[in-house]
């Protein structure tokens, strides 16, 4: 029974440092899409290629082609559209 709940408690600690790393990348999102509505579109295009490939899904890389286009930067947001459609 011990054992057991090592076992769950190993887990859920595995878990919970899984759901803490990926809300930095929904903040920095997030982020982002305030920048780019406030009309600071370089800044979110800045802030998105600094994440790098930290969040890589094709979520992502449809909001970040998004603000690419916004920013005027349409071959990296035709990468990123491209590589959205591959996934």
């Amino acid at each position: 029974m011990k054992g057991m709940k090592k076992i769950i408690l190993c887990l859920t600690m595995v878990a919970a440092s899984h759901l803490v790393a990926g809300q930095e990348s929904y903040e920095t999102i997030l982020r982002a899409v305030s920048l780019s509505e406030r009309g600071e579109v370089d800044e979110a295009a800045d802030l998105l290629a600094s994440s790098g490939d930290q969040a890589s899904g094709y979520d992502f890389l449809a909001v970040r082609g998004d603000i690419y286009i916004k920013a005027s930067r349409i071959n990296e947001a035709k990468r990123d559209f491209m590589a959205a459609e591959n996934m």
